[in-house]
């Protein structure tokens, strides 16, 4: 995952959701998780999406999860809503960047 690509899922997946441009607005959060940190994030009128692909860091919410980590795994994702867990696996310093996405307001229904 890089930044244009996130950029093009986020328009996508407004349009499909009937949100214009105008009813949201796009942010940049960086995480800085400390050794075997733990953090939650509230994002219930919000939607983040990866950035890149953190390794040692395993994240969970309400749409799946993302772990490199994890052996048996057979899809990760990249979008995530609700409450967001991250923790860091890893005894050293880890970082995680998400293009958050934050809802205006209620799109119009044709």
């Amino acid at each position: 995952m890089n930044t244009e690509l996130a950029l093009a899922m986020i328009k996508g997946r407004m349009r499909d959701m009937r949100y214009g441009t105008k009813d949201y607005t796009t942010t940049f959060k960086h995480c800085v998780l400390q050794g075997a940190e733990r953090r939650e994030i509230e994002a219930y009128n919000e939607l983040y999406f990866l950035e890149h692909d953190p390794e040692d860091v395993s994240i969970r919410s309400d749409f799946g999860f993302f772990d490199l980590s994890f052996p048996r795994v057979n899809e990760l994702k990249y979008e995530h809503q609700g409450v967001i867990q991250l923790q860091n696996l890893s005894a050293s310093v880890s970082h995680v960047r998400f293009i958050q996405v934050i809802l205006k307001q209620q799109a119009k229904q044709q």
